[in-house]
């Protein structure tokens, strides 16, 4: 799931899906990655398939299903909205797709959730956010299955000559494990 639906804020408003999915995948300062408002980060799929109806080899890569009728504001096979019903509507998020969200340390959604896709997508840190959350595009979790493996580097800051800095995700679907930071920054889930 890209956010979970924790009271307050907008989390209350922008519910989905029947919550039958593990977290989403978090990034924040202790991957290394400065959450300081205004900084670029840089989000891009590397490898990896994943599948919303329990393929053990997956089936798509972080654009989802891409055709599918299952997409930005329909509803899914449980007649419940997509995550994507929160995402502007200037391009269609598939079942499937990578999307993100900017929270605070509670959880809370700031700023607007997006769709991350293959990438590579360059995101602004909105004021407030101390986190970037990761999940998927879809209404029915249980089924999912795969990973994929998401590179997030920067801030990189206008006029600023970045420090070289990555975060390698793997963003698992069935279950949550541990997390392992290495030398680039690699996470594990």
């Amino acid at each position: 799931m890209p956010w979970e639906w924790v009271s307050g804020g907008l989390n209350d408003a922008f519910q989905y899906g029947v919550l039958d999915g593990s977290g989403p995948v978090i990034v924040d300062a202790s991957s290394g990655i400065d959450f300081s408002p205004g900084g670029i980060l840089t989000i891009e799929y590397l490898t990896g398939l994943t599948s919303a109806f329990g393929n053990p080899g997956g089936d798509v890569d972080a654009d989802g299903y891409v055709g599918s009728v299952f997409k930005n504001d329909d509803p899914g096979s449980t007649g419940e909205f997509f995550p994507s019903l929160y995402t502007p509507m200037d391009w269609d998020t598939f079942l499937q797709a990578l999307m993100g969200v900017f929270t605070d340390a509670s959880g809370s959604i700031v700023g607007t959730p997006f769709e991350v896709g293959n990438g590579p997508t360059a995101v602004a840190i909105p004021v407030g956010a101390t986190q970037l959350q990761l999940g998927f595009n879809d209404d029915l979790f249980a089924d999912n299955t795969g990973s994929l493996r998401v590179q997030v580097s920067g801030p990189d800051r206008p006029g600023v000559v970045p420090e070289p800095a990555s975060l390698l995700v793997w963003a698992g679907l069935a279950a949550v494990g541990g997390l392992a930071i290495r030398r680039r920054r690699a996470v594990s889930v």
